[in-house]
């Protein structure tokens, strides 16, 4: 069932910002709030620590703040916003500890790794600190600042292309410290 569930997350997850924007142009704020409460008990039935638990409630509370202080059309649309944050968190407070996110994911598949790649891990690391810290205030701006068009193309496209582009990126640039 874990698997299923961590499958259905993530195609809600990618439908998130096409659903919320046909949500919006047809005042279906009941059923989007719905959607987005049933999205985070998926996140929390899938979440990996208490921390991210604890993140997950701290989220809740302000989608649910700003909801009732800004109306349910900015409320739905800060979700890209919270995914961006909560990954943020798990990534920058791994830099805190011995291993690293991507050192993790790195000795998946490469138990042994040399000094030299745990070190580039690292990098890894804050590289994608630094993406998810932009991304979270550029789509936070198109929530607060864009209309709902552009939060659509930015949170629905735009994000998921650029987190591609990092993705190939750093396997072309790992290809090359490898063979150095």
């Amino acid at each position: 069932m874990t698997s299923m569930v961590k499958a259905s997350l993530i195609i809600l997850s990618l439908l998130y910002p096409f659903i919320v924007y046909w949500g919006i142009q047809h005042d279906a704020y009941g059923w989007l709030l719905l959607l987005l409460a049933g999205l985070f008990v998926l996140r929390w039935l899938t979440a990996s620590s208490t921390q991210e638990r604890y993140f997950l409630c701290l989220a809740v509370m302000v989608i649910g703040c700003v909801v009732w202080w800004l109306g349910e059309k900015n409320g739905l649309k800060l979700y890209p916003v919270i995914i961006n944050l909560s990954l943020l968190f798990l990534f920058a407070s791994s830099l805190l500890t011995e291993m690293s996110f991507v050192e993790r994911l790195a000795r998946i598949r490469e138990p042994d790794l040399p000094a030299k790649a745990v070190s580039y891990t690292r990098k890894v690391t804050q590289i994608w600190c630094v993406f998810f810290a932009i991304n979270a205030s550029i789509a936070l701006a198109t929530v607060v600042l864009a209309d709902d068009k552009l939060w659509l193309w930015y949170n629905g496209v735009v994000a998921y292309v650029l987190i591609g582009i990092l993705m190939v990126g750093e396997w072309l640039v790992r290809q090359r410290v490898k063979a150095v």
